[in-house]
């Protein structure tokens, strides 16, 4: 098309598509009365679940951890056990008894002499 011979008015269209009389007039009343002042409730529920689910989550990476520190220790005490099979074939009471120590707490070391005692 050439831009010497372009004319608006000749290309002008109408639009095919039209808004009712007087839409725009109360629209934002009408708006405003269906969303102001209508709060939903929320339901107990839906206020703790979140915290629940994070408690959730904190408990099972506890659970995580403990067993893999367990795991860890279980390994180390085993290790030093072969280990000193493997130098002499016996194992020394004092090994024993830094592998008790170090995986005992104080309350059943405790519990262990006081019975050992009676």
């Amino acid at each position: 098309m050439n831009m010497d011979k372009f004319d608006i008015e000749q290309e002008k269209q109408e639009m095919p598509f039209s808004v009712p009389d007087g839409y725009f007039e109360d629209f934002e009343a009408k708006i405003l009365a269906e969303t102001v002042g209508t709060k939903q409730p929320v339901s107990l529920w839906k206020r703790v679940q979140p915290l629940l689910y994070a408690a959730a989550m904190i408990v099972g990476v506890m659970f995580i951890t403990r067993a893999a520190i367990n795991h860890t220790q279980n390994n180390t005490a085993t290790n030093t056990i072969t280990t000193a099979q493997n130098d002499d074939n016996t194992v020394s009471d004092s090994v024993l008894h830094q592998i008790v120590l170090d995986n005992m707490s104080e309350e059943q070391l405790v519990e262990f002499i006081l019975a050992s005692a009676e």
